[in-house]
Formats: C-alpha cells, structure tokens, sequence
C-alpha cells in the first residue's frame, strides 16, 4: 500500500496489513497511529499522496479558458470551497443512508460559516490588490456549490472580479489554470497539491471532519500554509494570503525546500519498493 491515510483499522484491514511486504502512509499522524498497531508487516513508512507525482497538463484548453475569462498570468487567485462532509450520493444520484444523512445534515450546519471565512478572504483579496479571483471545483459538486457560497453572496463591487468556474474539469486543465495563478485557498486537499507540483503556493483549510491527510502539509514543511477552520478567524487566513503576495520570492523558495524533501521521500519509497519487488523474483 502507498500513500493513504488511516483513521480507523477493521480486522479486515488488519488481515491485509499483515502480509503486505510494505505499507507507506502519506502523513505522519497516520504513520503513528498504524505502528501504534503493532502489525506485522515488515515497512512500515512515511511515504507521500501520489499526487505529488501529478504530471498531467492542457495548456491549450486552460490558456482558452484563460483568455475568454480574462483572468492573466499571475494575477487571480482560485479558491475552492467543500462541504464538511462531501455527498457523494448526491454526485452519484442515489437515496442517502441514514450515516449519510447524518453527515448532510453536518455539512449543511457548517455550510455558511466554513463558506463565509472564505468570502472574507476574497473580499480583502479584490480590495487591497484589484485582481481577480476563480471560484472553482475539486469534485462536480462543488461546481454549483462556488456559485451558491462564495460568487453570489458576494457585494457586487467585490463579485464583477470575481470568476465562477460553471463546468467541471478534468485534472490536466485544473493543473495548467493553477499554474498561471498566483495562488490557490482550498478547502480540499489535492488541488493545494497539484498547485504545489506546479510552483503555486497553496494553502489548506483543513475542516475538523476531514481525515489525517492535512498533516501532510506539514510534513513537507508547510505548515504556516494549513490552517484548521474551527480555530482560525477569517482575517488570519487572509493575512497569509497578502503576505504570500507580498512576500512572493520567500513563498517560491518555501516551495523549493519543501519539494526538496518531497522528493527525498518519494525516491526513498520508491528504491524500498524496488527493494521489495527484486526480493520477489
């Protein structure tokens, strides 16, 4: 197994990690809490998502979007919102279960206060610097749910900078749009990745029902860069948003350093695995 995150272990989950020949969690909280265990698997490790490997680009389709939206190289931030709880019923068009109404009914209790700390940072963003913003998706849902929390509560003199991504979009665009921005606000964890794979500071709001994943960022070193959204007021998340702006070049080299280690990690992992596989022959 390679670059998961663990929050619960079943005796199922159990049996298997017991003959895996490794097993590479991609945070450290999820590390100690698998060795904590005790399991008998042989490497147990801190590996990385595999986003971080993300290659993926479509320059024309992404430089059209760009241009027709008129959003420029490097002045627009994209922010992405999320339920607390993302219903995934709803994506697939099927009748919830009961755990699956509890956890809407969760999401729709935090759906406003999660979204406005978000607007707060559009709204500091648009004044003090003029640019534009990209309210988009990570997952289909959220394409209608931009529009709904973030685009239209908005004043209008904040809304007319503001663009609201209205199709979802394969992987290879999201990631060439995100390299022309000048960075990115999520509520979702793997967009701040592909951002980051593509020299964009990225940061995270981690909601307190999200899994161990969020650790991941510090991990790397990014830990000015998350933020747990209970705990923070609005007004310090922006802060980090107009020092990132503003202190550009130290953000770049941030990103240098953490991806130095990054890909210690992944070579590491990666020449344990071959290890593994050459045993197996």
């Amino acid at each position: 197994a390679y670059g998961v995150s663990l929050d619960d272990v079943d005796d199922p989950l159990k049996d298997l990690i017991n003959h895996a020949s490794f097993f590479f969690c991609r945070d450290s909280e999820s590390l100690r809490f698998l060795r904590s265990l005790n399991l008998k698997c042989p490497v147990q490790e801190l590996g990385l998502d595999a986003t971080f490997a993300i290659n993926l680009h479509n320059e024309q389709k992404a430089e059209r979007y760009l241009e027709s939206n008129g959003l420029k190289n490097g002045e627009f931030i994209c922010v992405i919102p999320r339920l607390r709880y993302t219903p995934y019923w709803q994506m697939r068009n099927v009748t919830p279960t009961e755990e699956e109404k509890r956890k809407y009914a969760i999401s729709l209790q935090h759906k406003e206060t999660d979204a406005a700390k978000l607007r707060e940072v559009i709204i500091r963003w648009v004044k003090e610097t003029g640019l534009k913003v990209l309210a988009c998706p990570e997952v289909t849902q959220q394409v209608a749910l931009s529009k709904e929390v973030l685009v239209d509560p908005l004043p209008p003199e904040i809304r007319k900078n503001v663009v609201w991504r209205d199709t979802f979009w394969a992987p290879d665009e999201a990631g060439s749009v995100y390299a022309k921005s000048r960075l990115l606000v999520s509520y979702e964890m793997h967009s701040p990745i592909i951002a980051f794979t593509e020299n964009v500071p990225a940061i995270y709001l981690k909601q307190p029902t999200d899994t161990r994943k969020g650790q991941m960022w510090r991990d790397i070193g990014l830990r000015d860069w998350i933020f747990e959204i209970d705990e923070t007021p609005a007004a310090q998340i922006a802060n980090m948003v107009m020092k990132i702006h503003n202190e550009y070049p130290a953000a770049l080299n941030q990103i240098k350093e953490s991806k130095t280690l990054a890909r210690k990690i992944q070579k590491e992992t990666m020449q344990e695995i071959v290890k593994t596989l050459n045993k197996k022959q």
